[in-house]
């Protein structure tokens, strides 16, 4: 429902506030559970289900939450032996990145069940980004790991860097842009995952990129410095510059320093 904002927070409370109504706030306890948890386990993901009425809910520490989406009650919880390091939703199912570098599949029901769990291979460290894909009749299952070399593991083939460490992902629709760190310098690629691809490729300098979002007009990425940039392209996949008076035609970036709200 557009009406309704869902947060979750670095102390594992989640609430529900009517965007219409600062009143309407619905807190879902998951002190009522019997799993393990503490005051410092975040949440890692929120998944609402307006089909079963249900808040499907986990937190990093590996504890999986159901609640009624109207009532805040709790119906069931889970506990995976592992950490969580993040969670997708696709094929009815829950898909969970795991610290141990396995994924596992549990059922998107009001009572989770433990479908399967498998075990990802590859010189990483942990796994960065999961990606679903469907392709007819065939599921598939798109793996990003972070860390030296990364392996990118797809319809059995790999796809490993040279140098350098990913340390920021985001993947939408057919396209996969990465953060590559090498010799403090950062590069931010794109590439097309049905073909392997490289789009196009910038260089951002001695930033190090943490988080990264794009869509079809440019890309977003949050830097240690405490600085977010804005990385604009046109339709053709080439960076231009925002500034209307120049014709240089050299990557921009806009620079937004949280540390005080300039921009640059």
């Amino acid at each position: 429902d557009e009406h309704y904002l869902y947060v979750g927070s670095i102390d594992g409370v989640v609430k529900r506030f009517n965007v219409n109504s600062y009143s309407d706030v619905i807190w879902y306890d998951i002190t009522e559970s019997n799993t393990d948890y503490s005051p410092n386990n975040k949440v890692k993901s929120i998944i609402v289900s307006t089909e079963k009425q249900s808040l499907f809910v986990s937190l990093d520490n590996g504890s999986f939450f159901c609640f009624n989406l109207n009532s805040g009650k709790l119906i069931s919880d889970y506990k995976l032996d592992s950490y969580v390091v993040l969670c997708v939703e696709a094929w009815d199912s829950l898909i969970v990145a795991r610290s141990d570098r396995n994924i596992t599949f549990l059922s998107l029901m009001p009572k989770f069940t433990h479908i399967r769990t498998i075990g990802v291979r590859g010189r990483y460290q942990t796994i960065l980004a999961i990606h679903p894909i469907n392709k007819g009749e065939e599921k598939q299952l798109l793996m990003l790991g972070k860390g030296w070399k990364p392996i990118v593991n797809f319809e059995r083939t790999k796809m490993e860097f040279t140098k350098g460490v990913v340390t920021a992902a985001k993947l939408f629709e057919s396209k996969i842009v990465i953060a590559l760190l090498h010799f403090n310098f950062t590069r931010i690629l794109c590439y097309d995952f049905n073909r392997w691809k490289q789009l196009w490729t910038t260089l951002i300098g001695y930033e190090k990129v943490f988080a990264l979002d794009f869509n079809e007009t440019g890309v977003y990425f949050g830097c240690r410095n405490g600085c977010v940039h804005r990385i604009a392209f046109d339709l053709n996949n080439l960076f231009r510059c925002e500034n209307n008076s120049c014709n240089c035609g050299q990557t921009f970036a806009m620079i937004t320093d949280l540390n005080n709200s300039q921009f640059h």
